[in-house]
Parts: C-alpha cells; sequence; structure tokens
C-alpha cells in the first residue's frame, strides 16, 4: 500500500520549482504517491509587508532566500530570476487543480510549463489568458477552466 504525502506548491515560490525533480525521484524510488496542492504563502507578512514597507533587515532576507535558491538551481541547470512583484497565484493554482482532476501527465506538463515559464520571466500568472493558454496545452479542458475561473469554484479550492 503507497504512502500519501501533502506537497504543497505555491508558484511565487522559487522552493515549489526547485522542489520537482527531487519530488518526482521519491514516487519513483519509494512506494509513496504525493498530492500536489495549491499553497499561498503569506509573502508579505513573512518579508515584512508590501514592497514599499520593507526595512533593509526585510530585503536582507529576500535577497538571502533568492541567493540560496539561485546556488541551488544553478547546481541543476535552472534558471530562477526574481520576480518584479509580489504576483497573485491564485490562476495558476486554479490551472493546477484542473490539470491535477485531469488525465495521467496533464499535472506534469502543466506545472513544468508554469515554473519553466515564470521563473525566466515569460509568464506572468496573473494573466488569465496565458495562464489558460499553458493550461490547455497541457491537456486542461479550456470549458473548464473558464467556469472554474467564473463560477469562483477555483479560487475556493485554492486556498
Amino acid at each position: 500500500m503507497s504512502l500519501s504525502i501533502d506537497l504543497y506548491v505555491d508558484y511565487r515560490s522559487p522552493f515549489s520549482y526547485l522542489v520537482t525533480a527531487d519530488a518526482r525521484r521519491l514516487v519513483e524510488t519509494y512506494d509513496i504517491r504525493l498530492q500536489w496542492l495549491p499553497f499561498r504563502i503569506d509573502l508579505e507578512g513573512a518579508y515584512g509587508g508590501q514592497l514599499e514597507q520593507r526595512r533593509d533587515r526585510d530585503w536582507s532576507k529576500v535577497r538571502y532566500l533568492y541567493m540560496d535558491a539561485r546556488r541551488i538551481a544553478n547546481r541543476r541547470g535552472i534558471v530562477v530570476r526574481g520576480p518584479q512583484k509580489i504576483y497573485d497565484p491564485t490562476i495558476a493554482h486554479i490551472g493546477m487543480l484542473l490539470a491535477l482532476d485531469a488525465s495521467a501527465g496533464v499535472f506534469q506538463r502543466y506545472h513544468d510549463h508554469v515554473c519553466l515559464q515564470f521563473w525566466n520571466r515569460e509568464l506572468d500568472i496573473e494573466d488569465v489568458s496565458r495562464v489558460r493558454e499553458v493550461a490547455v496545452q497541457a491537456g486542461v479542458d479550456g470549458t473548464a477552466f473558464d467556469n472554474a475561473l467564473h463560477s469562483g469554484e477555483g479560487a475556493a479550492r485554492s486556498p
């Protein structure tokens, strides 16, 4: 019987991107099943409020976080460029939930595209049409995406 492990992901966190390969290796190596779940990190609370409210100490924490993330990413040949604002991950998380509900392989394609494009500054995760495009290309039903977005159901499932 497989052990189920919850893995929380916030697409705004570089560590949610960097953990992907390790998480997949765990599944391949051990008898476990990962339950990928969206999670909204309280970035403002953790790092001193909105950008203009942060003190030097808060900025030092953020710089060290990204220095550490880039160090890990460089070892793996991955690009991590710091975002230029604090994004709302709700739309990307709705796409994630729908990709998880879809057939096998859809989530992996969706997750990989969102992470790669977002951390290369090629995807604005607040842009509904672009996130929808990535989701549909991965195999998510476009109508289901639209319904989840506009009904409020998707946001309710994405904490």
